[in-house]
């Protein structure tokens, strides 16, 4: 994954730069420091200093040009908010205002000339009251620009701001419709343009059908894309496995063809053209891409999102059996997950489906489960207002070996709460059945995220 790309804009008054050229010296100073503290979370495109409307202005249209996933303005002394308002209110780039300052530490020689160089903070306060009033969004962190913990917030708020921009563009392939009178995703196609601004590629019939003649990978392509420990079922013939391979290529040259970096596949749908392509998936998953089951767009987009602010860690799954006396939810689906996340001190088995309940054409499934650790644990519903919303919880992925029975991918989770109370809170908030899970803890992206695109997110 590329470096977010962000604007910082440096702040001050037109009094000082006409009245106190030595104060302005030390300022650029620390905004050129600035720029290159933050170069480690971003690629920085740096706007030293503004001190009125007509340098605020340039400043934003330099951004513009720039395609930046947003901007971080920093108060390097006090700047009055009026000569901002006019540039944030028209502008759709997402805003951090950071409170910092070059000064760390008051000590007994704190002196005029010190509290000079460190008065940003009631420009801040100026422009925060300002914004509120106008209904203008913008996030906010407070804290001391070489902190640890400051600079991981304000990744966070880069990673944000980047994915917003990525979903913006993103294009979602969904094969074969949705699945039918599956309800808690039925909502139409424009509320996901709306609100995330992704959009919906439909791959038609005609699309489908050159799978036929569409070459079948080499012997090498068919190892190179299984470069990982594998213990096959006996059924499984090389045929089949190169079958699996061709519909793994076959997506992915329709994913490049159409710009597409999420798909949404319901395996009622896919007619005799192709078959159900859980291997190709769970590989497709690996390189990062969205995707979500039984023609779901909204998780599909959701597990695009949890890949960006991831770097490619994580994966679409379901809830399915509960275990009561432990506290624990077993997950899995009909055989697609990221094998990046697999557990590596376990072979990889793979079985044959032959989708008896789907065309009858067999396919190859993976079956493994996922490292245990830290995960997030995220779904994106529809409420009563016909508006989206985020609903995440920190879990659990047990340490569990694959079960010697399934012949999915599958993992067990624990969440932080009961696992009454969770799931009960979970329908509650009207969370749908299908989810991403994302490695780590993600909730701080999450939280900025949701803010940036104005959805409630909601933690469990």
């Amino acid at each position: 994954m590329s470096k977010p790309k962000i604007g910082i804009l440096g702040l001050t008054l037109q009094l000082y730069k006409d009245k106190t050229p030595q104060m302005i010296s030390n300022l650029l100073s620390f905004s050129d420091e600035l720029k290159q503290t933050f170069s480690k979370q971003a690629d920085i495109v740096h706007y030293p200093m503004a001190y009125n409307r007509e340098t605020v202005e340039e400043a934003f249209s330099t951004f513009s040009e720039s395609n930046v996933d947003g901007v971080i303005l920093v108060f390097l002394s006090y700047s009055p908010s009026l000569i901002l308002l006019p540039t944030l209110k028209k502008t759709n780039i997402p805003i951090l205002i950071l409170n910092t300052q070059k000064l760390e530490e008051i000590t007994p020689d704190f002196s005029p000339k010190d509290s000079s160089a460190n008065h940003g903070m009631h420009g801040v306060q100026d422009l925060s009251s300002v914004l509120l009033r106008e209904k203008v969004r913008f996030s906010l962190i407070t804290g001391y620009y070489k902190d640890q913990e400051t600079l991981s917030n304000v990744s966070d708020w880069c990673s944000s701001a980047q994915s917003v921009s990525s979903l913006k563009k993103a294009k979602v392939g969904r094969i074969g419709g949705a699945f039918k009178d599956m309800g808690d995703f039925d909502m139409e196609p424009d509320l996901l343009k709306s609100v995330i601004g992704a959009s919906v590629v439909e791959v038609s019939p005609e699309d489908l059908s050159l799978f036929k003649n569409f070459p079948p990978p080499t012997t090498n392509e068919v190892n190179d894309a299984l470069d990982f420990e594998i213990e096959w079922d006996s059924d499984i013939t090389f045929e089949h496995k190169v079958d699996s391979i061709k519909t793994f290529s076959f997506i992915k040259e329709l994913s490049k063809k159409e710009g597409i970096s999420a798909w949404a596949i319901n395996f009622e749908g896919l007619g005799e053209y192709i078959p159900m392509p859980f291997l190709g998936i769970s590989l497709l998953l690996k390189e990062a891409f969205g995707y979500g089951g039984e023609g779901d767009i909204f998780s599909s987009t959701l597990v695009l999102l949890a890949q960006i602010l991831t770097s490619g860690k994580a994966t679409f799954t379901e809830m399915f059996t509960t275990d009561y006396k432990n506290s624990r939810i077993y997950m899995t689906h009909m055989g697609e997950s990221n094998l990046g996340l697999r557990r590596k001190d376990v072979p990889v088995k793979m079985f044959l489906n032959k989708m008896a309940l789907g065309n009858a054409m067999p396919t190859i499934v993976p079956s493994f489960s996922i490292q245990p650790g830290n995960y997030t644990l995220i779904n994106l519903a529809g409420d009563k207002d016909n508006k989206l919303k985020i609903i995440f919880s920190d879990i659990e992925v047990v340490d569990q070996k694959p079960f010697k029975a399934m012949k999915t991918p599958h993992f067990l989770i624990k969440p932080k709460v009961p696992v009454e109370e969770f799931l009960t809170r979970y329908s509650l908030q009207g969370g749908t059945h299908h989810l991403a899970l994302a490695s780590g803890d993600i909730k701080r992206k999450l939280l900025y995220f949701g803010f940036i695109n104005n959805i409630e997110t909601i933690q469990i």
